[in-house]
């Protein structure tokens, strides 16, 4: 049976409204009394960028009559490249005047990188038991899945070290104060100048094994003093593995358990039975550290990020043949 919609031609869709950048870039789809709002990181001309591992929160509002009703197709989402992760049931609110505003919160996650446009399943509403049915059919919204690792990212800046001591205070000339002062502000004007030049020239990402060598350093640096510190040191570790499996195999490690993401690697073609079982190995020791709290001297914790840098080496990209620039001649 057809769905005749009593909404006028003023009430179609007005689309894409940039709301905001930073520090959440949000865009808000409108069609008569009902909107869809989606938030993320970072939107470039009406284009939601987000990572693979990223989650994108969205909201679907209408608003009516206090007799409303409201029918959303299931599944929530028509487009293949995107999943539902999460489906709050929705919520009722009253508004002034005898009116009520329905709302579910959702959780979208990307499936594949590239061009994935987001396009939420149609909804229908109608304002009491006799009033006819309208139907809502959402715009799908630009979004391109990315899984790049950009030179500055505040995920990879390290950790703030304690304050070190201060020492005795010297007797220092004047002249050699300011002159210091003055050194130091043409080091950090430099140093400003050098980061916006490779914010504006968008500095080549490393691949992805060498992203994680540098990061396996860094854990293997921590210290592991006591039960908090095997904990991070093992949190981090597990997270170095899943972010670099992401990278190389555009896999959405990061945001399944162990148990998923294990499971989805079984018949995984990228991963031979061999390193399969490592991977299985370090990523329960990690779990068990993490959760368990089992106890893990030093030497254990090493030769966890020891078992890391083996598995790293063994997936990398193989190297690409150097050429000679005498190649070919006689």
């Amino acid at each position: 049976m057809p769905i005749h919609s009593p909404m006028p031609a003023a009430a179609l869709p007005v689309l894409l409204l940039l709301a905001a950048v930073s520090p959440a870039a949000e865009l808000t789809q409108r069609q008569g009394p009902a909107s869809l709002r989606l938030q993320a990181d970072k939107v470039e001309e009406g284009v939601l960028v987000v990572r693979l591992s990223d989650l994108v929160p969205a909201v679907v509002r209408v608003e009516g009559q206090a007799a409303l009703e409201v029918e959303l197709t299931q599944p929530a989402v028509a487009s293949r490249g995107w999943l539902v992760r999460k489906a709050d049931a929705p919520q009722r609110t009253a508004l002034p005047g005898g009116r009520t505003a329905w709302e579910q919160k959702l959780v979208l996650e990307p499936r594949d990188r590239g061009d994935q446009p987001l396009a939420l399943a149609p909804l229908r509403y109608r304002t009491g038991p006799d009033g006819e049915w309208a139907t809502v059919n959402w715009q799908p919204v630009p979004a391109r899945v990315t899984t790049e690792v950009v030179a500055v990212d505040p995920k990879e800046i390290r950790p703030i070290t304690p304050p070190e001591e201060v020492p005795p205070a010297r007797s220092w000339p004047g002249w050699l104060i300011w002159a210091g002062v003055a050194l130091a502000g043409l080091g950090l004007l430099a140093g400003g100048w050098e980061l916006r030049r490779r914010l504006a020239g968008g500095a080549a990402s490393p691949p992805p094994e060498k992203w994680a060598a540098r990061e396996l350093d860094r854990v293997a640096a921590l210290p592991l003093n006591n039960e908090d510190e095997v904990a991070r040191f093992h949190t981090e570790l597990s997270d170095v593995v899943r972010r670099y499996l992401e990278l190389r195999f555009q896999l959405r490690a990061p945001r399944q358990t162990t148990a998923e993401f294990l499971e989805s690697m079984r018949d995984a073609p990228q991963l031979t039975g061999e390193q399969q079982a490592l991977l299985r190995d370090l990523l329960e020791r990690c779990d068990l550290a993490k959760f368990a709290r089992a106890a893990a001297p030093p030497e254990e914790c090493q030769a966890a990020a020891a078992m890391a840098r083996t598995f790293v080496q063994q997936t990398a990209a193989p190297a690409k043949p150097a050429t000679s620039a005498r190649q070919g001649k006689g």
